[in-house]
Parts: C-alpha cells; sequence; structure tokens
C-alpha cells in the first residue's frame, strides 16, 4: 500500500505539471501567488517527495526544531542546483513533515522558476513565490516561514 501512495503522489505531480504546461500555452493569469499555495495538495503529494528525498538524494536534515511553531520566521538557504533546486523541494519536505501543511510557510524563487512550464504550478501550490522585497514582506506579514 505504501508502494502505491507514493505512485499516486507522482501522479498527482504529473498532473499538476501538465495543468501547468496547458495553462501556459493557454497563457491563463494566475493572480495573486500567495493564493496558490494549497495544503491539500502538499498532503498528497508529501509522500512522492518523502521518498525522493530519502531514496535519491540521501537527504539529512537538522536544525528544525530552532524554528518557531508559529508566526514569522525568516529561513536562508543556500543552494547550487541552478534551476534544480532540490535542496528546497527536500527542505519543504521536512519542513512540512515537522509542523503541517497547515503552518503557512513560503519559499522565494527567481522568476525563471515561474516562466519553466511544467515546474511552476508544482512550486506554487507548495508556497513558492517569486522572489522580491514585497514578497518577503508580504509572507512575513502573514506571519509565515520563509525561506530565502
Amino acid at each position: 500500500m505504501v508502494g502505491a501512495n507514493i505512485v499516486e503522489s507522482y501522479l498527482r505531480m504529473l498532473a499538476a505539471a501538465a495543468e501547468d504546461v496547458a495553462a501556459a500555452v493557454r497563457r491563463v493569469e494566475r493572480g495573486d501567488p500567495f493564493h496558490r499555495r494549497d495544503p491539500r495538495y502538499i498532503d498528497r503529494t508529501l509522500p512522492a517527495l518523502r521518498a525522493t528525498s530519502r531514496l535519491y538524494f540521501r537527504a539529512d536534515v537538522s536544525g528544525l526544531e530552532h524554528i518557531p511553531e508559529e508566526g514569522p520566521a525568516l529561513l536562508v538557504g543556500n543552494h547550487s542546483g541552478g534551476t534544480l533546486i532540490a535542496d528546497t523541494f527536500v527542505f519543504a519536505q521536512e519542513f512540512y513533515d515537522r509542523f503541517g501543511s497547515g503552518r503557512r510557510f513560503h519559499q522565494l524563487a527567481h522568476d525563471l522558476v515561474f516562466k519553466t512550464p511544467g515546474i511552476r504550478a508544482l512550486v506554487e501550490r507548495y508556497g513558492t513565490v517569486p522572489a522580491s522585497p514585497q514578497n518577503m514582506e508580504r509572507a512575513l506579514n502573514r506571519r509565515a516561514a520563509l525561506l530565502v
């Protein structure tokens, strides 16, 4: 049953990517990026991220106990993967496993991420918003944890 759950999670992510490509072709306006975070989607796709983090990347995340249980928090990451931001996905999986999908959490990403059909819908549903000082302020004003 666990394997089926993981496969189902990957299929949901693939469906989101396909929807994103279709929206890009149709040039659908997306509105406020903060409203696209989807806790239900997060819960339903975490098994896929968890499997990828543990089996493929063999990730080891520590220090989450230093993040407050609620309220705004500024988290600073460092990655060298270009547009392949595996560390962000790994951290998001660990964050949501610890705090749950109800805890508001956003990540700032370069505009290139939002111009790449197939990736945009995946990251937006997890709370990723375009990087800007304004979005940083908006996230923290919403009492969210924010990864920059």
